[in-house]
């Protein structure tokens, strides 16, 4: 789509302003963010699609937040994109139109789970199950500081409630959330009493050492 310049003339919609049309700009961002499932986003402009679709998620509708989590799980599929996926600032404007202008008072994903426990949103499985499967990637695909993140933003009682859900796809992948969750709690303990262990052992060598210097 480089060659054949289709996706500099998706960005140009996105960003040209004599159209008008947040919505326009919202399909755009989108199928963008489609595009780059699995690949970092380039520099010059990943930053302004991962703003928008978050303001699509949180300011729209109902339409163009099922698209923003389509967009979202995808681009987490590359650890290069999570940085700009779990951004939080409490006001960032989102350099396209000032009326635009995104106020983010939660983290993001903190939000995301916000909206889709209100009542309207628990009889839309698809809106669930991309949210899912945006956290899914975010561990299979994301650092320790990632996980550490995310963990912080979704309860693992959260999950265990979506896993026991009516629709069979919002409980397989909860469940895999929550295995994914269950295995970072494991790893982490893991570490930690490997890391308590080297210290043991490194108190018990000092001890050694200053020993052997008070036999001289």
């Amino acid at each position: 789509m480089n060659e054949n310049g289709t996706l500099a003339k998706l960005f140009e919609l996105f960003i040209n302003n004599k159209y008008v049309d947040w919505r326009l700009c919202g399909y755009s961002a989108h199928v963008i963010g489609r595009l780059y499932k699995a690949v970092p986003l380039p520099t010059e402009f990943g930053m302004k699609i991962v703003r928008y679709l978050k303001w699509m998620a949180i300011y729209t509708n109902e339409y163009f937040f099922k698209l923003s989590l389509e967009s979202f799980h995808l681009l987490a599929e590359c650890e290069q994109n999570h940085d700009l996926i779990l951004e939080h600032l409490c006001y960032f404007p989102l350099y396209l139109f000032e009326k635009h202008d995104l106020i983010l008072e939660e983290e993001f994903l903190t939000g995301m789970n916000q909206i889709l426990e209100l009542e309207k949103n628990k009889i839309k499985p698809d809106n669930l199950i991309n949210f899912l499967k945006l956290i899914i990637n975010l561990f299979k695909y994301g650092t320790l500081e990632t996980k550490v993140n995310v963990i912080k933003q979704i309860s693992i009682n959260r999950l265990e409630i979506l896993s026991n859900n009516q629709n069979s796809g919002v409980s397989q992948y909860a469940k895999q959330a929550l295995d994914y969750f269950r295995q970072f709690d494991q790893e982490k303990e893991r570490m930690e009493i490997e890391k308590g262990n080297d210290k043991k052992k490194k108190k018990e060598k000092d001890q050694e050492s200053e020993q052997n210097e008070q036999k001289k």
